[in-house]
């Protein structure tokens, strides 16, 4: 290919991604392509004419309606071919009277439902029980001994009980109160009593 016939080609492709090619020039195109050594990648020089062409052009201006339906028809069918050509074909062969599920799928859901069933006949076994005839069983709580039953412990146990006895006081009004304090320094326990 001479530098006039690459030129040419060029400018046709650039024009025909950016602004579309009249009808001679497309027919002028279809000449020069087939002129063009099979070494030659078309597609690539679209490609880099358009680039090249799009660089000039600012980002701020809006796409011809032209030029964005044709990107989108071109987007559509590179796709489409890129996902036929990526996915294999995936093709079941099940033999006729065989299960599709093997014995273990179905290993799983024949566990549950016996959950279920068990869990059912808990429900009504524990829901049909004569609850008339069952006494609850009544628990002893323990029996705290009184102050008093504590202070005479205190007394028998303890070897170092202080013990101090209340006598009236000066307030008007209670001359009649009595009683004692008994206090174990090793058991830190103590009590008071008093009467009147």
């Amino acid at each position: 290919m001479n530098e006039q016939t690459e030129e040419r080609l060029l400018d046709l492709l650039c024009k025909r991604a950016v602004n579309g090619l009249t009808s001679e020039e497309l027919k002028e195109l279809q000449a020069v392509e087939q002129t063009v050594e099979s070494s030659v990648d078309l597609n690539s020089l679209e490609m880099t004419a358009a680039a090249i062409a799009m660089s000039a052009v600012p980002a701020s201006d809006a796409l011809p309606d032209h030029l964005k339906a044709g990107i989108l028809a071109k987007a559509d069918e590179y796709f489409a071919a890129q996902n036929k050509a990526n996915s294999p074909a995936v093709t079941t062969v099940r033999e006729a009277g065989k299960s599709s599920i093997p014995i273990w799928g179905w290993l799983g859901w024949a566990t549950a439902a016996a959950a279920l069933i068990f869990l059912a006949l808990n429900l009504y076994e524990t829901r049909t029980v004569d609850r008339a005839n069952v006494s609850p069983t009544p628990i002893p709580l323990p029996q705290k001994p009184s102050p008093g039953t504590m202070r005479e412990q205190l007394l028998a146990s303890a070897p170092d009980i202080v013990k101090a006895e209340w006598g009236p006081g000066n307030v008007k009004g209670v001359e009649s109160l009595a009683g004692d304090v008994v206090w174990s320094e090793t058991k830190q326990e103590g009590y008071m009593r008093f009467r009147g």
